[in-house]
């Protein structure tokens, strides 16, 4: 049997990992969890960092993932508000665009790698805050350290571990064990699937078409070890990691599904899993290439550089008790979120901030609503808008620069601006209401050398 080619990349890591088990082993009480004294539904909500949609119901990839989306609801049509973590994840905890929760960037032209984003606006109520405010016990397990940047409010528990999914899904079963007499909201944020992609050598191998060897698949943990171009074949090996962390996550959560079911907790428990943003492999690198904006200087790969689907159409899947068994082919928004579980919970509704969303944006008829994306990380301040089948990628002051018709051209491949004028000034005039009902951005977030370090691991400058 090879030796696992991360070995020299992960010692830290895999040291952390062990001694966490041992001390998780001695601490652990060997007995059934608490009995419930209670009748509420649990939540057990699994994010998992820049997941592809088109990676689930993939030729086996997540047949764990998979199981949840047939026995429950699949929103297969998933649009986050943003395309990358930290304003995205606090618009699916929060329910309202980062125009008004106030987490991410601002400016004209952003550039995360040399501004420090702002956090969440401490008087923006959060799913967990309002949980915690109807007797649930909360926890929340990350190991991307931008969920630290306000997010953690109203969790009883909040800590980061530079951890696989499968010792994170360990700390949150042992949560879990000791919280079960009482309704529990356990947050388990998953980062395998974001850079560094190191999956053990058993979940790459089935997808790895051509020969690498060991220093060529180091070379690829990060699209910065390649400089700033990307041949074919870096490209496929890249591509085999990043699906070999897909299906490393699928294991993770099965196993913690059948422990659930073996506790007889999944009865009582919703389990949903999303994703904040994709990822891009050359997706677009020829409109990158034309419209070099973004800062970096680097071209069609990775994420919070544009507002294309492969970084904005996210999974979103659910199942448990009172949740529908259903697929929902609408489109919805990652905002809808935390409202759609406290309804799944049968709790009271999260009251929301007076401007939540544009006050034009909503509509009775799920037909005719507007689904809204902003904030990007690097490069000019981008809006979409889609609508029907059309989707606009805007500058916030308007100025169109693609417009697809996703009915008939589901990769956004041909921009129709010029065959589509009508539209193009119907949605340019949403785009500039909304731009002028933004609020600023809150202050930076103050970053000590702990996060600081945090960040550098996942290659945030």
């Amino acid at each position: 049997m090879p030796r696992e080619p991360f070995t020299k990349l992960t010692i830290k890591r895999d040291l952390a990992a062990s001694l966490l088990r041992v001390k998780s082993i001695c601490k652990r009480s060997f007995s059934a969890p608490k009995a419930a004294t209670h009748n509420s539904t649990n939540l057990l909500a699994i994010a998992v960092d820049t997941m592809r949609f088109d990676h689930l119901g993939n030729s086996g990839m997540t047949p764990n993932l998979d199981l949840i989306a047939q026995n429950g609801t699949n929103f297969k049509t998933t649009i986050s508000a943003c395309p990358w973590t930290l304003p995205s994840f606090a618009s699916a905890m929060t329910g309202v665009m980062p125009s008004v929760h106030q987490a991410g960037l601002t400016g004209t032209n952003r550039d995360l790698g040399d501004t420090a984003p702002a956090g969440l606006n401490p008087e923006i109520l959060t799913l967990a805050s309002h949980l915690q405010s109807q007797g649930y016990k909360t926890c929340a397990l990350y190991s991307n350290p931008f969920f630290g940047f306000g997010l953690d409010a109203g969790f009883d528990i909040c800590e980061y571990h530079n951890l696989p999914a499968s010792d994170m899904v360990m700390l949150g079963l042992d949560w879990i064990r000791k919280n079960s007499d009482q309704p529990f909201f356990c947050f388990l944020l998953l980062n395998d699937t974001h850079e560094p992609t190191m999956p053990k050598r058993r979940f790459f191998t089935p997808y790895l078409d051509l020969p690498a060897t060991d220093n060529q698949l180091r070379d690829l943990v990060r699209w910065g070890n390649l400089g700033k171009t990307v041949c074919a074949e870096s490209l496929a090996i890249k591509k085999a990691l990043y699906a070999g962390a897909v299906a490393s996550v699928d294991s993770a959560i099965g196993k913690m599904n059948e422990t659930l079911a073996d506790w007889k907790l999944a009865d009582k428990t919703i389990t949903t899993v999303f994703s904040d943003h994709g990822e891009e492999f050359h997706d677009h690198i020829a409109e990158s290439i034309k419209w070099a904006h973004d800062p970096r200087a680097i071209n069609g790969i990775g994420h919070g550089h544009s507002m294309f689907n492969e970084l904005l159409h996210v999974p979103w899947i659910a199942s448990g008790p009172g949740v529908p068994a259903q697929q929902v082919i609408k489109p919805v928004s990652l905002c809808d979120f935390a409202p759609t579980v406290c309804n799944w919970l049968g709790v009271d509704a999260m009251l929301k901030p007076e401007v939540a969303m544009p006050e034009f944006a909503g509509s009775a008829k799920p037909e005719d609503r507007m689904i809204l994306s902003q904030e990007i990380a690097y490069g000019p301040d981008l809006k979409s808008v889609r609508h029907g089948s059309w989707k606009l990628v805007a500058k916030s002051d308007g100025t169109a620069i693609a417009l697809y018709d996703l009915d008939s051209d589901p990769d956004e491949k041909t921009d129709l601006r010029d065959e589509q004028p009508e539209i193009v000034e119907n949605l340019v005039e949403f785009v500039k209401k909304w731009s002028e009902q933004d609020k600023d951005n809150g202050s930076e977030w103050d970053i000590n050398d702990r996060i600081r370090k945090q960040l550098e691991d996942l290659g945030y400058a």
